[in-house]
């Protein structure tokens, strides 16, 4: 992992056991927390892999490359959900 401002980031691809996404899930439902938008970009555009990350917790699914619509649009669907809940 690298750390960046306090935050951890994975530098390689998780099996869907050790997914971070569920931990943050995990941690929000423990303490009654607000659910963060957690969007995966990837390079691998497999069904498989876009499924295994959305069943982890994840909000959105992007693959490189990546343009501005996608990500503009996927931001924005976050956005959303995360003031409705």
């Amino acid at each position: 992992m690298t750390r960046q401002s306090g935050a951890a980031f994975p530098r390689r691809p998780c099996s869907v056991k050790e997914h971070p996404a569920r931990s943050i899930r995990a941690i929000e439902a423990e303490q009654e927390a607000p659910r963060t938008p957690i969007l995966a970009l990837t390079a691998n555009a497999s069904t498989e892999d876009r499924e295994a990350c959305l069943s982890a917790g994840m909000d959105g699914f992007l693959v490189k490359p990546l343009d501005r619509e996608r990500l503009s649009a996927a931001l924005a669907g976050s956005s959303d959900a995360a003031l409705a809940a």
